[in-house]
């Protein structure tokens, strides 16, 4: 056995390991999500659903290294491709959606139905889109191996377009908007944390809160709120009575 089929030997063993790996993850989740129904809800969905995506994901690594030199490029290509854009297109919607909800926390923090109709348009839509228009524009992109000596099936370098449209876009879109997200919802989050804490220790009198409920019910801006957040009069009630919601 040479040095490169020793290699290519490896690459498909910890490709069929991490792959196994993601397929039984999904599949708990989707199975605990079936079997204890009284803890589902429509934000435990997208966690279904990026779960589904995990075992899309995780199936095309199985695939690969089980198949390797005899598999259909084309099928196999268009499938990883799905599997990977859907899942960075989920993560995206899934930090969105905590943001959403801690922004209207105020109000019930419930998660909209209307996600549930447009998150799974966006994570299979996007991906069978570029997939056309990959397919028009360059077709071998889709039926070529990156390189001769690797039995992977996926879109070679001397596409970089197409690359750039199927894969990379989700994916530094999936980096950019988890990072903003998250970083505004730590900032909600935390201004929570001090209002409650205030109330608790009686740092604010009541005078001054009913004054910041009148300014936020206003729109007027008050100091210690961003004020590119939309935050409710329930922010500065320090009574501890302000909860997140996440049952729907």
């Amino acid at each position: 056995m040479t040095v490169d089929s020793r290699l290519v030997q490896s690459n498909a063993i910890i490709s069929a390991s991490i792959g196994s790996l993601s397929i039984l993850g999904g599949l708990s989740v989707l199975l605990s999500s079936l079997a204890f129904k009284k803890f589902r809800s429509q934000s435990r969905a997208l966690i279904c659903m990026l779960s589904t995506c995990n075992i899309m994901q995780g199936a095309f690594f199985v695939l690969m290294a089980i198949r390797g030199n005899e598999a259909d490029c084309h099928f196999y290509t268009s499938f990883g491709i799905i599997a990977a854009a859907s899942e960075f297109i989920m993560t995206t919607c899934i930090s969105f959606s905590v943001f959403y909800m801690l922004v209207q926390a105020p109000r019930g923090g419930r998660m909209s139905k209307w996600q549930l109709i447009i998150f799974p348009g966006l994570v299979f839509g996007y991906p069978s889109l570029s997939l056309i228009v990959t397919s028009l524009l360059w077709p071998k992109s889709l039926t070529e191996r990156p390189h001769e000596e690797t039995s992977w099936c996926f879109i070679p370098y001397r596409f970089p377009f197409a690359r750039i449209m199927t894969v990379y876009i989700p994916l530094f879109l999936c980096w950019g908007l988890t990072i903003i997200f998250c970083y505004r919802s730590i900032r909600i989050l935390v201004f929570y944390e001090r209002g409650i804490s205030q109330g608790l220790r009686g740092g604010t009198s009541s005078r001054s809160l009913d004054r910041r409920r009148r300014n936020i019910k206003d729109g007027k801006a008050v100091e210690d709120i961003p004020k590119t957040v939309p935050i409710a009069d329930e922010m500065s009630g320090c009574d501890g009575s302000a909860k997140l919601n996440f049952e729907t």
